[in-house]
């Protein structure tokens, strides 16, 4: 059976594509949102929608989006765009439910044209727009939305053709409402009923009569039960009432046959317009659906490569809850990539995630990962299952044999190949031998790689040992008994069989003879091969163990770090509290002085000088660097008579000897060095030291420990503004203090807020600036020192 995933239903179960197909489309509006989603596109069509994809996930926490998917609610999720529109352009007659579809439509467009622009959805220009929307609602909507509103409901009485049938239609229903609770009344008479009610039937009021009880007195049948127990009567003394209401029923639908047939031939001559605005909302809806799916998800836009290869951080199975994120890699040097390792331990999700993203690939979906390079192969086979099939007699193997000889035939000009444990219905040293005879008849095929899971010794063994494929295995806690879900790459793994089972027997029974005998079984190549492989793992595992603790460690120390950054503002909080009650009481000073030199009740304005030197003293009592230099503290220092760059001096700012790296006698301040500290400091603050060299570095009159958790790279996609804000503005604390050379914001692509907001931000900041990237890669701000 040819396995290629595109042709073949029963392998994109096995693969959990439908459970993706349902998934995505909780996120979508409209019915056929998903199919215009889910068909086949160009390689330029695909990516100028992951583009596209960007720029919506940039906006994604717009209020615009929320308020606009309110407003969706007043179309039906079913709506057929393309029926409206050949309808209109064929001048066939709308019914006013449709109609009010099509101004609903407009108005939503309408409503938000700016966001609609600023997403690139509308390219017409304002006067434009402003043109058609004058003689849309001139000729359209300013009458339409008279007698219709937008749930639908008509109002007839607000239509001058409409409104005297409508008033008469509604007289005589009163009329025979009235004749009828007369009879429901009448005790004589209600005798005869099913039940004491009416109904209407075919335009017509009529009562239950008991089928037994009719006489041809009491009226006209209009119909019967399903039982026959009740017959349905139009009565004789509200038929001729029945009648009139009926002709003013039909005199009401020719009136309104017309008025829908002029305002769909009105409507016709915007056609182009509103094909516009149809294609518009559902554009909206194709790419918020996209951008949410990936937004919820937590997944990433892909490069997108011209060779074979699948280059994936944390890659992880998107319908796994809290999945274990793992490495991936696969390069055009490469034919294979092999997972050995226990069963549940990850490998066949591994296997049925490399197929969904190729599949995320094809439809230009978001990749759920961190970050992605990868191609997209011409044909991807999926064999995992047992093939057996009783009716042709193909046992497991023979069905799996079958698989492999259709699959030569079916191979292409790029081919992706996963096979989940590959001939393990048969002898082991006979599987390993076919599989690479297999693996090596495959080699002939350009742009073929492969992808297997496997238990098998000799195949694992093997393949470990050739170049060009990759070895990998997934990892297993023997304390707890339990998978990692960790991919290590670079040698084969233990399939922990006998651990497994020696931890599962129950000492109810007496089963450690089973054990036994298995070991004596093996030939001890075996056991200490794989005793060897059990060894390794349970290293990696520790090693695990330990990357996890030092995560949690650095996590803590960053706490630590926010704790007492957020010390310092309350600190700096309180001096600022300070300075502006001292800055209200001087200047309330100044104001007397002044008024009193106005009135001359003083002769020299002067004092109100003394009044701001003193104020500018007392405010430089309050700054948290307040040491200032004097002979008197600091005896055995001078200011020298000039600076020199790459000399060193004391800073009385950081009480400690610093190197002077760059020179600024205009600003008259310089960039120092001083350990892991770069900064800068004013001119005056640099001494020459006459005597002992000071104490190792730290900042005098501060609370402040600086910790060792700066990073060069924040992946801040998906972030609310504030968050990003926050983050930003402490990584570039960390490259003004010269922990780190440069730092990457990876902030996504399009013209969202976040990319808007660092850029102001690196322009508004004297300090920093830009790198320039030759990379192409707008989805990321290098920011270095000026």
């Amino acid at each position: 059976m040819e396995s290629n995933i595109h042709n073949n239903l029963q392998v994109l179960q096995q693969i959990e594509w439908e459970s993706i197909k349902k998934l995505l489309s909780t996120f979508n509006y409209f019915d056929l949102t998903i199919e215009e989603i889910l068909r086949d596109i160009s390689k330029e069509e695909r990516i100028n929608i992951y583009d596209f994809t960007q720029s919506f996930y940039d906006h994604l926490q717009g209020e615009f989006f929320r308020s606009l998917q309110l407003e969706f609610n007043f179309l039906p999720r079913n709506l057929n765009f393309d029926l409206l529109i050949n309808s209109l352009s064929k001048q066939q007659a709308l019914k006013l439910s449709s109609l009010n579809h099509v101004a609903n439509s407009i108005e939503i467009i309408w409503d938000n044209i700016s966001s609609f622009q600023e997403l690139k959805l509308i390219e017409l220009t304002k006067e434009d727009l402003n043109k058609t929307k004058q003689l849309i609602n001139q000729k359209f909507l300013k009458t339409f939305r008279k007698f219709v509103a937008r749930d639908g409901e008509i109002n007839f009485e607000n239509h001058p053709d409409l409104r005297p049938l409508f008033l008469s239609k509604t007289e005589i229903e009163l009329k025979i409402r009235k004749n009828i609770n007369y009879l429901l009344n009448d005790n004589e008479f209600s005798q005869n009923l099913q039940f004491n009610s009416y109904d209407i039937i075919n335009d017509r009021f009529v009562v239950p009569i008991k089928s037994d009880h009719y006489q041809s007195s009491m009226g006209q049948i209009v119909t019967r039960s399903d039982t026959g127990h009740t017959l349905f009567v139009e009565t004789t003394s509200i038929g001729k009432d029945n009648r009139k209401r009926i002709e003013y029923i039909l005199e009401i639908e020719k009136i309104l046959a017309k008025i829908e047939l002029d305002i769909t031939v009105q409507l016709s001559e915007f056609l182009f317009d509103i094909k516009l605005y149809f294609d518009v909302l559902k554009k909206f809806d194709i790419y918020a659906t996209r951008a949410q799916f990936a937004f919820e998800r937590g997944l990433c836009k892909p490069s997108l490569s011209a060779t074979p290869v699948i280059d994936l951080k944390d890659f992880f199975h998107p319908l796994i809850p809290n999945p274990i994120k793992n490495d991936f890699y696969l390069g055009p040097e490469s034919k294979g990539f092999i997972i050995s390792g226990p069963n549940t331990g990850g490998k066949t999700a591994t296997l049925k995630t490399m197929c969904l993203i190729q599949f995320f690939l094809k439809f230009a979906l978001f990749i759920p990962a961190r970050e992605a390079n990868v191609y997209l192969y011409d044909s991807i086979f999926y064999f995992g299952d047992d093939g057996q099939n009783l009716e042709e007699g193909l046992s497991s193997f023979a069905a799996e044999v079958k698989n492999y000889t259709h699959l030569f035939g079916a191979l292409t000009e790029s081919n992706f190949i996963v096979i989940d444990e590959i001939f393990n219905t048969t002898s082991s040293e006979e599987a390993s031998a076919l599989a690479l005879s297999i693996f090596k008849q495959l080699e002939i095929f350009p742009n073929t790689q492969i992808l297997v899971s496997t238990h098998h010794q000799t195949l694992k063994t093997l393949l470990h040992n050739e170049n060009h494929y990759i070895s990998a295995h997934v990892g297993f806690n023997l304390e707890e008994n339990a998978p990692t879900y960790k991919l290590n790459i670079g040698s084969p793994g233990s399939s922990f069989a006998l651990n497994i089972f020696k931890n599962m027997i129950s000492e109810e029974f007496n089963l450690s003879d089973i054990l036994q005998n298995a070991y004596k079984f093996l030939d001890n190549k075996t056991i200490h091969y794989e005793k060897l492989l059990t060894k390794i793992s349970q290293k990696e595992n520790e090693l695990n163990k330990v990357l996890e603790e030092n995560k949690s460690l650095n996590l803590i120390l960053k706490n630590k770090n926010s704790a007492m950054e957020g010390v310092l503002k309350l600190k700096l909080d309180e001096r600022i509290n300070q300075a502006q009650k001292m800055i209200d009481s001087y200047m309330s000073k100044a104001k007397q002085t002044l008024d009193d030199s106005k009135s001359k009740k003083i002769s020299k304005p002067k004092s109100i000088d003394n009044i701001h030197f003193d104020l500018k003293k007392k405010l430089k009592e309050l700054s948290p660097f307040n040491e200032e230099y004097t002979p008197e503290t600091h005896t055995n220092l001078t200011l020298p008579d000039t600076y020199i760059e790459g000399e060193n001096y004391f800073s009385t700012l950081l009480n400690t000897t610093v190197t002077l790296k760059r020179l600024n006698l205009k600003k008259g301040e310089a960039l120092v060095t001083g350990g892991n500290l770069t900064l800068k400091t004013p001119l005056d603050k640099l001494m020459l030291a006459n005597k002992k060299k000071t104490q190792s570095l730290k900042i005098s009159n501060s609370a402040i420990e600086v910790q060792s958790d700066a990073k060069m790279e924040y992946d801040c996609r998906g972030m609310r503004l504030d968050e990003f804000e926050n983050i930003v503005e402490k990584a570039v604390s960390s490259l003004l203090l010269g922990y780190v050379p440069y730092i990457d914001i990876i902030h996504g692509h399009g013209t969202g807020v976040l990319k808007n907001w660092i850029r102001k931000y690196i322009k508004n900041n004297p300090e920093i600036q830009q790198d320039s990237d030759d990379s192409g890669n707008d989805g990321s701000t290098r920011i270095i020192l000026k």
